[in-house]
């Protein structure tokens, strides 16, 4: 596991356009994600260092958690422990390594790098839900999320987003998950 740089830019976009759709994370949406010393890019890379998965951790306010969650403002204060707060952003595999164990040894490396910096007391996570799938819930629950609630559509408002799965704007659901990372 390290950090995606730069150059791997044009290899996430085609892996977010074959797993998400077109326009699911512009060039300079990843540039900013890439360059914010807020945000926790990780990725994890074949042996000739091509990316065969990401995840993404983004520094959150509680007011803005609030807003994007609706998880009340008072339990996000709870959560955090007096530090501060995180949401996963993104993860994606390549198609042809899902199914390898390839995203949960990810996803559990980034969350010890990430508890190991001892600066943050939880994190949210929205999950996809499309067909009657939620294909990273078994990863967040074995690594301690929580599920809080079901989200309707909220993707919705992306309205360059070309769904791979609505063929067209994003009309799929999702799950509300939390971890907290500092539970007395």
């Amino acid at each position: 596991m390290d950090f995606v740089k730069e150059s791997d830019i044009p290899f996430l976009t085609e892996m977010f356009d074959e797993n998400f759709g077109e326009r699911y994370m512009p060039r300079e949406e990843a540039l900013f994600h890439i360059n914010d010393e807020n945000e926790f890019f990780y990725a994890a890379r074949r042996e000739d260092g091509r990316v065969t998965g990401i995840v993404l951790f983004g520094v959150e306010s509680a007011e803005t958690l609030h807003e994007q969650t609706k998880i009340p403002l008072e339990e996000l204060h709870r959560m955090a422990h007096g530090k501060k707060l995180l949401k996963c952003r993104s993860m994606c595999i390549a198609s042809d390594c899902q199914g390898q164990g390839i995203g949960g040894k990810l996803f559990a490396d980034a969350l010890a790098d990430l508890k190991s910096r001892g600066e943050f007391g939880a994190i949210t996570s929205l999950l996809w839900a499309y067909d009657g799938k939620v294909p990273a819930r078994s990863v967040h629950v074995k690594n301690g999320f929580r599920f809080l609630y079901e989200v309707p559509r909220p993707w919705y408002h992306m309205k360059d987003y070309y769904c791979v799965f609505c063929k067209g704007r994003c009309k799929c659901d999702g799950e509300q998950y939390v971890l907290e990372l500092d539970e007395e």
